[in-house]
């Protein structure tokens, strides 16, 4: 199985600095919380919520908080249904303004957050890998952001964010919705893809479920991963 995700995508302009290509020592940098970016009802989805759908018989944002649970201090979750979401062990938190994307929401997370650097995820992304994780929060010391690349593509919404970074999404919001627009602005540690590959070969933590199809697919991945005993 091997998932080719942006791969026809052009390439971005990036002033940035790479790290090497060896595996780092993890640990904690300070305090981190986890932000997790959950949009709400989506037409794709036939107006379904997609942090509620189901993949072996738990929803999507029960499964991102075990993963995240075990790693970071808190984790705040970014919606405009907090009603759906006050019986989850985590902080709640909503878009300052609606309609702005995922910029906004990465905005208001490091806003509620207390903690210096944050990692940020969105609830429809099911297979993050945890060694991945890992390594972005060591390998954000020295630097405002710490982002994988997958086939020369930026990966923001699964990266790790220092707070110092709000005033400049701030202005970027003034006039823009894309969430690297900001990046030249601030010091920014990416990932080459052969790096990434040590913890997740075939990219499945760029996976994300936008469509009926690709809820499909993803259940067709998680039997693949667990095996024929746990294929709900």
């Amino acid at each position: 199985m091997v998932l080719e995700i942006g791969k026809n995508q052009k390439r971005q302009k990036k002033t940035i600095r790479n790290s090497n290509n060896s595996l780092q020592t993890t640990g904690r940098l300070g305090i981190m919380d986890a932000i997790i970016l959950s949009g709400g009802k989506q037409k794709r989805m036939g107006g379904r919520e997609k942090a509620f759908l189901e993949i072996g018989g738990r929803s999507l944002i029960e499964r991102k908080i075990d993963l995240l649970s075990g790693i970071f201090a808190r984790i705040i979750v970014v919606t405009n249904n907090s009603a759906a979401y006050e019986h989850l062990p985590v902080s709640l938190v909503s878009d300052e303004k609606e309609g702005l994307g995922p910029l906004m929401g990465l905005c208001c997370g490091l806003e509620k957050s207390e903690s210096e650097y944050c990692f940020v995820t969105t609830c429809d992304t099911p297979f993050v890998q945890e060694g991945l994780i890992e390594h972005l929060k060591a390998a954000v010391a020295g630097f405002d952001i710490a982002v994988p690349l997958w086939h020369e593509r930026y990966e923001p919404l699964c990266a790790v964010y220092s707070r110092r970074c709000i005033a400049h999404i701030r202005k970027t919001l003034e006039t823009e919705r894309k969430v690297i627009l900001f990046y030249d602005k601030v010091n920014v540690n990416s990932i080459p893809m052969e790096t990434v590959k040590q913890f997740d070969p075939e990219g499945i933590s760029f996976f994300n479920i936008n469509t009926k199809q690709d809820h499909e697919e993803a259940l067709r991945i998680y039997k693949n991963l667990c095996g024929p005993k746990d294929t709900a």
